[in-house]
């Protein structure tokens, strides 16, 4: 999700806006673990960005990232940080 704001700043702070495609939908209530990860695992493919929430979605968001990235790798996937891409 963007507005007009969005990518003028990115750019002044020189980062990149990058959508997503895999969304577990991990921020909304009463969503467990392996249920977001089965809905991750269903979009998934080649070049995937996924979109997870951090922690302060509670202990849920910790633990499906725990399950995600166990189960991508059992399925030949590898994360990786797009070339490019500043990291904080």
């Amino acid at each position: 999700m963007t507005n007009p704001c969005v990518h003028p700043a990115a750019a002044q702070a020189w980062l990149r806006v990058a959508g997503w495609s895999a969304d577990g939908l991990d921020g909304l209530p009463g969503r467990d673990p392996a249920g977001i990860v089965d809905r991750i695992l269903g979009k998934v493919s080649s070049g995937s960005i996924i979109l997870l929430h951090d922690g302060a979605r509670g202990r849920r968001s910790v633990e499906a990232l725990d399950l995600l990235l166990r189960r991508l790798a059992d399925a030949g996937f590898r994360c990786v940080i797009p070339h490019g891409s500043r990291v904080f």
